[in-house]
């Protein structure tokens, strides 16, 4: 990757091969380095939203946020745990990211694994103790859900096929002083209170120190709601579904109801917020 423009711009400070001014440089400087140095974020969902849609698609969004040269970081934020992102990483079929955002917001990892940072996850751990002891006999009578068992160890995840009681599951986890998730129609998450995708990018905003108007988020399913409702653009991709339209609110100005499906829908709402402006494409 090249240099940075702006450290290019300080060499005559550090050489002293400039005859202009030492305080016209130093403005210069940190012109170059708030124009540069933007420190942007895109936090996008995986399935249906950067795996959404074709290769192509996706080849195109990953090769632009490549050669912007580091000046934009790329987080998954997803239902996935590390154990099955780590697959498509090391195959190619996904780039390497800045950090992830997993298991529904209740882990925070760089790429490698590791935790961005462990007293965040000590945080979670906290109100996840003693809901973990008690959510499948809280669930034991309702028919129909099935667990998951390679997620992260601060949840627990369900799928189902409907019909079923989803209102009295909810109730049967809000009980015992954790949070209930449905998405996409078959999708049932057990998570600590208050934890979520929304949650997670705040505290990663937080820990990174990136404004609001610096960071984007792009989903598809109920599960990324939490991220539209943390007040940074926000991109819909055009597959999502209709649980999530409906819950948004429909003239929000934040919020880009995109046309093209996943990755391409990704690169359609970047281009209405002005990270790059090559012609959108349905």
């Amino acid at each position: 990757m090249g240099s940075n423009p702006a450290s290019r711009a300080i060499s005559p400070l550090i050489t002293g091969n400039s005859s202009k001014p030492d305080h016209w440089l130093f403005s210069t400087y940190l012109i170059l380095y708030k124009y540069f140095n933007k420190n942007r974020i895109l936090f996008t969902d995986l399935d249906g939203t950067l795996l959404g849609g074709t290769r192509q698609d996706r080849d195109r969004l990953t090769d632009w946020l490549w050669s912007q040269n580091g000046q934009i970081k790329l987080v998954f934020a997803t239902g996935r745990s590390f154990e099955n992102i780590a697959p498509l990483i090391q195959a190619g079929e996904l780039p390497e990211p800045d950090a992830i955002i997993g298991d529904v917001g209740t882990s925070l990892m760089l790429a490698n694994g590791d935790p961005i940072c462990p007293r965040i996850h000590a945080e979670i751990d906290t109100l996840w103790a003693l809901p973990s002891q008690l959510v499948e006999q809280q669930l034991a009578g309702i028919q129909g859900l099935v667990a998951q068992h390679k997620t992260g160890p601060r949840r627990q995840s369900f799928t189902f096929t409907p019909p079923i009681d989803l209102q009295r599951a909810c109730q049967a986890i809000e009980a015992i002083g954790a949070d209930a998730l449905v998405s996409d129609n078959q999708y049932f998450d057990v998570l600590p209170k208050g934890i979520h995708k929304g949650w997670a990018v705040r505290r990663l905003m937080d820990h990174w120190q990136v404004k609001p108007e610096h960071a984007v988020v792009a989903g598809d399913t109920l599960n990324d709601l939490a991220m539209f409702q943390v007040g940074v653009p926000a991109i819909v991709v055009g597959n999502a579904e209709p649980a999530l339209r409906q819950a948004l609110p429909s003239n929000s100005p934040h919020i880009f109801q995109a046309q093209a499906h996943g990755a391409a829908g990704i690169w359609q709402g970047l281009s209405h917020f002005g990270w790059h402006q090559y012609p959108q494409e349905n």
